[in-house]
């Protein structure tokens, strides 16, 4: 009966430091600051922006368009994704992620043919793989990257990128908004540690 109140009491610890506590939003500010690497004078050739879901998506999509209209960076790469989204009646279909974030780039005044749509394989590090895609994408006198993604992802995207591109590319991080403000700020921090550990075992 001890040993069991003792697995119930560590269990219990355990959730209140990995899933309760960081609820508190001083905490939780606290906790991601390091994760939030992001560079207020990044630029170069180009910038990457990193998949994302549709509630973080707009909000990386408009930070690489500043950069853009910036002149801080000539063009712009996204991952491929051809899931489906909303119906468009001018279409008269459903129309492709990869559509609504090319038309959405257009909305926000950057040439279609500044953007680049890079397919990225399977794989179980899908930031390593996206950064594997981008290396094939890259044009001859490319050097300088910026990859653009949420506050709370910057580290590990950062990491990735420039483990996977090595010397030869530089990597500048970019966040796409404030650290409290997006999205993803509120998805579970600890995960996010533990896989900028696998991250900086496996790469």
């Amino acid at each position: 009966m001890k040993s069991f109140l003792r697995r119930v009491g560590g269990f219990a610890l355990l959730w209140a430091l990995l899933v309760a506590l960081p609820e508190w939003p001083w905490l939780r500010a606290w906790l991601a600051r390091p994760l939030d690497v992001h560079a207020d004078d990044a630029r170069g050739e180009v910038a990457y922006v990193l998949g994302a879901g549709s509630l973080s998506i707009g909000e990386r999509l408009s930070a690489a368009a500043d950069l853009y209209h910036e002149g801080r960076v000539r063009r712009l790469l996204l991952p491929a994704d051809p899931a489906t989204g909303r119906f468009d009646f001018q279409l008269g279909r459903n129309r492709s992620a990869d559509e609504w974030s090319r038309a959405h780039l257009q909305w926000l005044g950057v040439p279609a043919d500044k953007v680049a749509i890079v397919p990225v394989a399977d794989a179980w590090l899908d930031t390593a793989a996206e950064a594997e895609a981008v290396r094939g994408a890259l044009r001859s006198g490319e050097t300088h990257l910026v990859v653009v993604t949420s506050p709370v992802h910057l580290r590990r995207a950062t990491l990735a990128f420039r483990r996977v591109l090595g010397p030869e590319v530089s990597v500048a991080p970019f966040a796409s908004s404030a650290l409290p403000d997006g999205p993803d700020f509120q998805r579970p921090l600890w995960l996010e540690y533990l896989k900028l550990g696998v991250y900086a075992l496996a790469l």
